[in-house]
């Protein structure tokens, strides 16, 4: 699951659409830090459905909630 960057009013999904070396790149340009934003609820339980239809095994490790909106979002889903 792709962690979503903002950068300069442009939204990406890490690894996906845009690479740590490009966010570095950026940042040492245009002397700006990158945002993020929380993955929804509904996103993760999706991303988490379709991997475990496939056969896969799930286990989410979260930075603390304290730190990040995604810990809430994964527990939420993880009632769903």
């Amino acid at each position: 699951m792709s962690l979503i960057v903002n950068i300069n009013g442009k939204t990406y999904f890490d690894n996906v659409d845009i690479k740590a070396n490009e966010i570095y790149d950026i940042v040492e340009k245009q002397k700006t830090l990158p945002g993020t934003s929380a993955i929804s609820p509904l996103e993760i339980e999706q991303y988490f459905k379709k991997a475990i239809d496939e056969g896969d095994y799930v286990i989410a490790l979260g930075i603390g909630s304290t730190l990040s909106t995604n810990f809430q979002s994964m527990k939420i889903a993880k009632k769903s």
